[in-house]
């Protein structure tokens, strides 16, 4: 099976008053208010090994700039269930963490019910998209926002930079989940789905599958480092570089991304199942 993400969305419920992406502009003015304290802004960079599939926090970045103020999330090993394999018994990566996991270390890090995070990455949006989704996923009562653009729309805008490492760790390890503020919950029937509900989805007209990866990836013209080339039958092709502009790391806008998605004759505003990789 390919070794990817795989998430269910009904297109009905994609818009949301508790998401949005959000400016550099935005973000520099809400550090410039004082009652603006539940704002916590987390670098969720990481590195890829193409080879393995595998992630690690790349912290040589944090420290070389960053957001000020902005904590560090470990999205590959903190936030990923680890040691799991499938029945050949190969080693799978970036797995869905356990309730009690993902409460555990997102309370350790300072986030409470009612918190406003923001995300960003110096590299792709991808790993800021992760963390969104599994606050979304999990059930998370606050407000959450990818900053557009990541580090680079911060730099770019004149925006300040930290350097070097944190003073000092920016909160402690609670007790047990729950202690600091934020509820254990389950993760949403249906926002991440296995092998078996994509077989199903498969045969299903009423549901789509969505391939994110490039054209060449998709068509099988060149090798994947997730298994065989290739896609999941059925699947549609919406590469991310028709939603997110590769030059400035930004989501294009909302208009564009409809239309790749109508290109892909995939409808977002019908009561259908779409599940992407």
């Amino acid at each position: 099976m390919y070794g990817v993400l795989l998430v269910a969305v009904q297109p009905a419920l994609i818009v949301s008053t508790r998401s949005s992406l959000c400016t550099s502009a935005w973000l520099a003015a809400r550090f410039r208010r004082s009652d603006e304290q539940d704002i916590i802004v987390f670098d969720v960079t990481q590195k890829l090994d193409r080879n393995s599939n595998s992630a690690s926090p790349d912290v040589e970045a944090f420290e070389a700039g960053r957001i000020p103020g902005a904590r560090f999330l470990d999205v590959g090993s903190r936030l990923s269930r680890p040691e799991l394999r499938n029945a050949r018994g190969d080693l799978l990566h970036n797995m869905l963490p356990d309730a009690e996991q993902f409460a555990s270390e997102m309370a350790a890090a300072g986030v409470k019910d009612g918190s406003h995070v923001v995300l960003y990455s110096s590299g792709h949006v991808m790993w800021a998209t992760r963390v969104w989704w599994l606050l979304h996923s999990f059930g998370f009562q606050g407000h959450v926002s990818v900053l557009d653009g990541g580090l680079d729309a911060w730099t770019a805008a004149g925006c300040p930079v930290e350097r070097g490492a944190p003073a000092s760790p920016p909160v402690a390890m609670p007790s047990f989940p729950g202690a600091a503020g934020l509820a254990v919950r389950q993760c949403r029937t249906g926002a991440m789905v296995d092998k078996y509900a994509v077989l199903e989805a498969i045969q299903s007209p009423r549901a789509t599958v969505i391939d994110s990866l490039k054209p060449a990836t998709f068509s099988g013209a060149e090798p994947s480092r997730y298994g065989r080339r290739g896609h999941i039958t059925s699947a549609v092709n919406i590469p991310y570089p028709s939603v997110v502009d590769s030059r400035s790391g930004c989501f294009f806008p909302s208009t564009r991304i409809r239309e790749a998605f109508k290109a892909a004759s995939v409808a977002l505003d019908g009561d259908g199942l779409l599940l992407a990789y």
